[in-house]
């Protein structure tokens, strides 16, 4: 009996000794790091898509003040040097829009040096003031740098479907 709770303690002292191991192990994985930093890309970009397809005519300063929040870089200077009269011209038009994202892929990422590409399918729907909304399937590709605050998109374009080919 003695001999049996001995080698009871040393399977289970051998157990713990290899699981203390690989949980260090996998602590200190880089690996593991990079996909933590592309699960918070991937988060963010899906989050900024979503704010910059979506706009509502009723409140367009704020509409804005998510857009500018969400960017950063030359994108971050066209939307606030835009700014100047859009609030007005947003509100005549009528129009708001809104945007889901189907899905996002991080294709590239570079965690040295703070960059990522998104690619992203979207379904985007367009309501005019008294008419019935209107979606349809976008994708975008966007680049985004991380700066002080976290993750911002600092460009964005669409790119073309053609949902025939």
């Amino acid at each position: 009996m003695v001999l049996g709770a001995a080698a009871l303690a040393v399977v289970t002292t051998a157990a713990a000794v290899w699981f203390g191991i690989s949980w260090i192990s996998a602590a200190n994985d880089d690996d593991l790091a990079l996909d933590r930093t592309r699960d918070e890309v991937s988060r963010v970009a899906e989050a900024a898509v979503v704010t910059l397809n979506t706009l509502d005519y009723r409140d367009p300063d704020k509409s804005l003040d998510q857009w500018e929040a969400a960017v950063t870089g030359d994108l971050y200077n066209d939307i606030h040097n835009g700014r100047k009269g859009a609030d007005a011209k947003i509100a005549e038009g009528r129009t708001s829009t809104s945007a889901k994202v189907l899905k996002l892929a991080v294709t590239s990422l570079n965690d040295h040096e703070g960059t990522a590409q998104v690619m992203t399918a979207v379904s985007w729907t367009k309501a005019v003031d008294g008419k019935a909304p209107e979606s349809e399937y976008r994708r975008y590709q966007a680049s985004l740098l991380r700066t002080d605050t976290g993750w911002k998109v600092n460009g964005i374009a669409q790119v073309p479907y053609n949902p025939g080919t």
